[in-house]
């Protein structure tokens, strides 16, 4: 006998809150009412990740009319736990619909212009200038469990950074390599323009993008970076990073509007000063 209605709040172990909406859906349950994480429909890299949950299970998404989202914060206070994941309301109705997804507009473009032109990383080289990253990390705003995740960086020549070889600028594991050649860099052609990226990347239009990429362990190095190289700036008209970028050349570029302003203000507003 398959119920007409479910409530539930599945396991959240990996993908098995997906696998039983899956379940549910197939069992043709009129309607459900579920409570689990929405990170895997919260990444807008999921296109380019092989088996994703995001594409695994597009049939959930073709039963989702609907979701209200509990977010970290809210989540922490109503159970009473340190959650560090948003949750969502999941309606789920046997008629089928188009794809759920939660990916805006702007952080599409963000991530389409992205994917044409990624960050090209270089593997164990040392070099001439060059910025060794990306080194993700996560810090927590104040009082909330919410982390800003912000992409480490650190400028060398020849794998040196103050006459230092790089890696002793870095946390030691049995996993760290003190090797001359940096494990992951950008090269650039003068200090100037890697000093140009460094500082590009703590514009809001970039700290946005990289704070809805990186969602989870699963990213990808080069997309995760912000990368202008190969773009002309339309203040001063120079390639890349020859001359700065402001958050006024980033908002020219991609067109952004006042209401995408505001998400992007909302998006960072917990680390704000």
């Amino acid at each position: 006998m398959t119920p007409d209605y479910v409530l539930m709040n599945p396991p959240y172990d990996g993908s098995l809150h997906l696998k039983i909406l899956g379940t549910i859906i197939r069992l043709g349950v009129s309607q459900c009412v579920n409570l689990s994480p929405i990170r895997w429909l919260q990444d807008p890299l999921a296109p380019y990740k092989n088996g994703h949950d995001f594409e695994t299970f597009i049939n959930v998404r073709k039963h989702l009319p609907t979701l209200d989202i509990i977010d970290v914060k809210d989540a922490q206070v109503i159970f009473n736990a340190r959650i560090p994941i948003d949750l969502g309301i999941y309606n789920i109705t046997k008629r089928e619909c188009v794809p759920f997804t939660l990916h805006t507009d702007l952080i599409n473009r963000l991530t389409k212009f992205n994917s044409k032109s990624p960050c090209p990383l270089d593997f164990n080289k040392k070099n001439g200038w060059r910025v060794r990253m990306p080194n993700v990390t996560c810090s927590s705003a104040a009082n909330t469990g919410i982390k800003e995740t912000t992409l480490k960086t650190l400028l060398c020549f020849d794998g040196l950074h103050n006459g230092k070889p790089w890696y002793s600028f870095f946390s030691k594991n049995q996993n760290t390599k003190e090797t001359p050649e940096i494990t992951c860099s950008i090269s650039f052609h003068t200090e100037a323009e890697a000093n140009n990226f460094i500082m590009s990347l703590t514009l809001d239009l970039i700290r946005y993008y990289t704070q809805k990429t990186v969602i989870s362990v699963d990213y990808i190095k080069d997309l995760q970076v912000f990368w202008l190289g190969d773009t002309v700036n339309p203040r001063t008209g120079l390639q890349g990073y020859l001359s700065d970028w402001t958050e006024q050349d980033l908002e020219s570029l991609f067109c952004v509007n006042e209401h995408e302003l505001a998400e992007i203000k909302d998006t960072l507003a917990p680390f704000s000063g």
